[in-house]
């Protein structure tokens, strides 16, 4: 995912707004086809790039999980007892959830 956002949607300062996929070509890097052969500077920058990109959602991810740790036991152990859970069941153990926009 997080090459693509590089690579293919062009999500990165570091590498720009430009997208190194086309699906005409025979070119690839990790599954994604691309436009033309790219030099090795160009490969280490998307490499770099998609690095940082998964080491900030880790930390990321990370500190949700904290933040949310009691909600996250609770959920584990409700899961434990019945397997499954309901949306009404995650909402009774979570409380309503209010949706926030991306």
């Amino acid at each position: 995912m997080a090459r693509r956002m590089v690579c293919q949607y062009g999500m990165s300062e570091s590498v720009g707004p430009f997208s190194y996929a086309d699906s005409r070509t025979g070119n690839v890097l990790d599954g994604l086809k691309l436009n033309k052969p790219l030099s090795e500077e160009t490969a280490l920058k998307i490499d770099l790039e998609v690095e940082n990109i998964i080491r900030g959602e880790r930390v990321r991810t990370r500190i949700l999980l904290e933040r949310k740790r009691e909600l996250l036991d609770r959920v584990a152990e409700a899961l434990l007892d019945r397997e499954t859970l309901t949306k009404q069941d995650f909402e009774a153990i979570a409380g309503e959830r209010k949706v926030v926009a991306a």
